[in-house]
């Protein structure tokens, strides 16, 4: 994906128990549009609720406004507690955003746990 105006990949979900995401191979370059110093959208924005494997890997992520890779997740139970696999991205010389940001909420008692995050390249 290259020139994209709108920014990169953006992927949202909802329900009880979703089906794995998997987010490979791409190639994300110059994508967005930076606006003095204000925050944009990140090139790879994901939601992600109640399920159970989320896996970007192998994706190279350049010169992009916006930043690298956003991922925000809520779960109701730790039944379906997500696990990212996060690995082998090259993100560089993106701007108006942070290289890699990961986020979570629950909203019960139980706590949001995000692990199996390795990157090999992370510039901003």
């Amino acid at each position: 994906m290259t020139r994209n105006e709108g920014g990169g990949f953006v992927f949202r979900n909802v329900g009880d128990n979703n089906p794995r995401v998997v987010f490979e191979s791409n190639n994300i370059e110059r994508c967005g549009i930076g606006t003095l110093n204000v925050t944009s959208p990140s090139t790879i924005d994901v939601f992600i609720q109640n399920s159970r494997m989320l896996t970007i890997a192998n994706n190279f992520v350049a010169h992009n406004a916006g930043g690298g890779i956003r991922v925000n997740t809520t779960t109701k139970d730790n039944e379906v507690a997500l696990y990212a696999n996060i690995t082998n991205n090259v993100i560089v010389h993106n701007t108006h955003g942070e290289a890699l940001q990961l986020e979570g909420e629950s909203r019960s008692e139980n706590r949001v746990t995000i692990s199996g995050v390795r990157c090999s390249v992370l510039l901003s």
